[in-house]
């Protein structure tokens, strides 16, 4: 259970002093994938990052399974907890092979190579995200769904129980954005993982999401399944634009339609 409990960060100091996060509670069970919103600069990157001790909050605490993030080292949370963030640089030649095995390196020693368990583990990973025929390819002839894979399948390889996502389905087309939502939804729930995405694609995680959390100013404004979070009232509120709301006819999944002209 990932548990965030009262948290506040703040940027600078003094009259400089910029409010990010103001009194932000969650909690999560295992299985559950979890769509985290907003508007741009609304705070959501940047509790990501503090959940994953990237950042230290100012004030509260981020359990996992009652253990403050606070008292992992580095190497025990890595095992705990993977992130795949919106940007991953992709500048050498290594196979995607090689990319995913460095997820194996929190379960290593000091200068121990891989072992044939570790690839074994690093094939059922890119067999779970549909990118083991891609074992040889050098990450850099990769387009942009099959990195995004590549990068699940690596995070996958620390054999985490919290995967956190920020943008997973950034500049990607329709269909790697469906395969990527398909990956994530599956590995919720056959892995038991607790999973945290970051989106602006309020549509598209609507249909996938067990619960959604929609943050403004650094403050969480709703949070639930998705037809009490997508409200009219909500969605005017965050991101200042009129929405109508539907219920898709096949999949009764909630989608929003703007209002052109506002």
């Amino acid at each position: 259970m990932l548990r965030v409990v009262d948290v506040h960060f703040s940027y600078g100091y003094g009259r400089q002093t910029k409010k990010i996060l103001e009194g932000v509670s969650l909690r999560i069970e295992c299985g559950k994938l979890v769509g985290l919103l907003g508007p741009n600069g609304s705070g959501k990157t940047t509790l990501l990052k503090i959940i994953s001790k990237a950042l230290k909050p100012n004030g509260g605490v981020v359990f996992l399974d009652g253990k403050r993030v606070s008292e992992f080292s580095v190497r025990e949370l890595a095992r705990e907890l993977a992130v795949v963030p919106q940007e991953t640089p992709a500048n050498f030649e290594f196979t995607a092979l090689e990319v995913v095995l460095m997820g194996r390196n929190p379960h290593l020693r000091r200068f121990e190579f891989e072992k044939e368990e570790d690839l074994k583990i690093a094939e059922g990973c890119m067999q779970l995200t549909d990118c083991w025929h891609l074992a040889d390819r050098p990450i850099t002839t990769l387009s942009g769904g099959e990195r995004q894979r590549v990068f699940i399948a690596r995070a996958l390889a620390q054999q985490p129980k919290y995967l956190l996502l920020d943008e997973p389905t950034a500049n990607l087309d329709l269909r790697y954005q469906l395969e990527i939502m398909e990956i994530i939804k599956r590995l919720a729930v056959e892995k038991k993982l607790v999973v945290i995405i970051a989106s602006h694609e309020l549509n598209l995680v609507a249909g996938y999401c067990d619960e959604l959390v929609l943050l403004n100013d650094g403050k969480i404004i709703a949070a639930g399944a998705a037809k009490e979070v997508l409200t009219r009232g909500n969605i005017k509120r965050a991101f200042g634009v009129d929405v109508i709301v539907e219920t898709h006819p096949l999949t009764g999944a909630v989608y929003l339609l703007p209002i052109n002209g506002h």
